[in-house]
């Protein structure tokens, strides 16, 4: 799994959202998104999801949980 900058998404979340994130904020938040990408990618690894909208909503629904 890649290493995503924790002071980067912190600069993303200020810029984007105006909200700022203490540092051990912006540790949690990029592992978040670590896992969350590493996830992605085992679900559906071609196409990936950024480049085909229809395999985007694929794998969210592969996510998401089973209605009992």
């Amino acid at each position: 799994m890649s290493k995503l900058d924790p002071d980067h998404l912190a600069a993303l979340v200020r810029e984007l959202h105006g909200y700022s994130l203490d540092a051990n904020g912006a540790a949690r938040a990029a592992e978040l998104v670590a896992g969350i990408t590493a996830a992605l990618a085992a679900l559906a690894p071609e196409p990936q999801f950024h480049e085909e909208p229809a395999s985007f909503a694929t794998t969210l629904a592969a996510l998401a949980p089973e209605e009992a």
